[in-house]
This record gives structure tokens, C-alpha cells and sequence, in this order.
């Protein structure tokens, strides 16, 4: 647990320390953590995880690249009641999500479902503004079309119209909905009977 704290401090700190926790190999040993039974632990090791991605793109890539997310998603579909947790692995997700380019399909297609049950069951307004931003890099990228058939296929695009009310979550639901609209013409409808 102290370790895991440490290394949260320093991956909160500058970026030439987040680098150091690249170049001393830690990003496999943080995934490992991700198997632990502690909460604390899967905590610390999702925030620290998160704060490195948050960094740059380059971060981000070697977080997603070393093996991150499935075991990041594993955490958060045996974890789903505890609030912490969601929150936490929530803003992992979106961190990993952000940044050009953006995620292959193939690395985006398990995040998804994950994303979109936060939006759908969640009613933090930080965890939804972390989740709909993650679904809205998501949304973005080579294949369109795909990522945005992913989208509709988890049921979350009428969530997208509700939160356009609030002005906090309005802004990654416009470019959601946005999105959907310059799907294929199929996609369009959907996104204009929303």
C-alpha cells in the first residue's frame, strides 16, 4: 500500500516524475496491483495509472500499450457498487481515452460497454462528465462509423439528450451527439430521433 501511495505522489507531481516511473518500469507492476483484493490498493494503483495518462499522449500509449485497460474494466465490473472505485477507474478510463490519435478500435471496443453503464447508472456529476468524455474520445477517430455503431449498440444515446440540460455534462453530449449525426446515414437517423 505504501508503494502504491508513493508512486500516486509522484505521478501527481511533475512530468519529469511521471517519467521516472515509466523509465523504473513501475507500469506493469501498478497493473499487477490491479489484482489486488484491497480496495485501497485498486485505488491507488487506478489514480496513479490515471495521473500518468493524463500527461501526454506518449504517457498515455505506454500506459494502454503495457496492458492497462483489461484489467483496468475487470476492476470496474467487479467492482461496480463501490463508488470510489467507479469514480476512480472512471477518470482512468477517460485519461486513457483522451488524446490524438486516438485509441484503435480493437483497444476502445471493451471500453465502451464500461463507459456507457457508468453514464447509465451513475448519478455523480464528476463521474459522468469523466465517463461521457471518455465516450466522446471514443466516439473519434479511424473507423467512425464503428466506434459510433459501438455507441448505439450499448443503448446509452438517449442518457446524451438528458444530460444536454446540464450545462456541466452538456459539452461531451453535443459532441457525442455530433458524432452519431455524421455517421452513416442509418446512424444519422438515430442520432435525429433522439
Amino acid at each position: 500500500m505504501e508503494i502504491a501511495q508513493a508512486l500516486l505522489h509522484l505521478a501527481s507531481g511533475t512530468t519529469e516524475q511521471a517519467q521516472e516511473i515509466l523509465d523504473h518500469g513501475a507500469i506493469p507492476a501498478l497493473i499487477k496491483l490491479l489484482e489486488s483484493s484491497r480496495n485501497e490498493v485498486l485505488g491507488q494503483a487506478m489514480w496513479t495509472l490515471a495521473n500518468i495518462a493524463a500527461e501526454d499522449e506518449k504517457f498515455r500509449n505506454i500506459v494502454v500499450n503495457t496492458g492497462a485497460l483489461i484489467p483496468l474494466i475487470k476492476v470496474m465490473n467487479e467492482y461496480g457498487e463501490d463508488k470510489t472505485l467507479i469514480q476512480t477507474g472512471t477518470r482512468a478510463l477517460s485519461n486513457l481515452c483522451q488524446g490524438k490519435p486516438s485509441l484503435p478500435l480493437d483497444a476502445i471496443k471493451d471500453v465502451v460497454p464500461v463507459i456507457a453503464r457508468v453514464i447509465m447508472t451513475q448519478e455523480n456529476v464528476e463521474v459522468l462528465s469523466d465517463a461521457l468524455w471518455a465516450l466522446s474520445h471514443s466516439s473519434e477517430g479511424s473507423n467512425s462509423e464503428e466506434r459510433i455503431q459501438m455507441i448505439l449498440d450499448t443503448g446509452v444515446a438517449p442518457y446524451l439528450v438528458k444530460y444536454l440540460a446540464q450545462s456541466f455534462l452538456a459539452p461531451p453530449s453535443v459532441k457525442i451527439i455530433g458524432n452519431i449525426l455524421a455517421g452513416n446515414n442509418e446512424q444519422g437517423n438515430v442520432g435525429f430521433s433522439l
